[in-house]
């Protein structure tokens, strides 16, 4: 996973959710999970056309914060 990214990453996460949703669609509503855009922490390597990060602004990430690699391995973070 990417350093914060929201999700759903368990079981216990997903009946959790899954008692909301059941809830909402009960009252005829809907509800989504929103994807989310990795920005900055994102590798050039998923971009294979262009080879850059996409991102809102050109503040690197902390040191303390690794990039992932389209291979999952993590590696330096790069400024958009």
């Amino acid at each position: 996973t990417f350093f914060h990214a929201p999700g759903v990453y368990t079981k216990e996460q997903a009946a959790a959710w899954k008692k909301v949703t059941d809830k909402v669609h009960e009252k005829g509503g809907h509800i989504y999970v929103q994807l989310w855009h990795m920005g900055r922490q994102a590798h050039s390597s998923f971009h294979p056309k262009t080879n850059r990060t996409v991102s809102a602004s050109d503040i690197p990430m902390p040191s303390s914060v690794k990039a992932k690699h389209i291979s999952g391995e993590s590696v330096e973070p790069e400024v958009p």
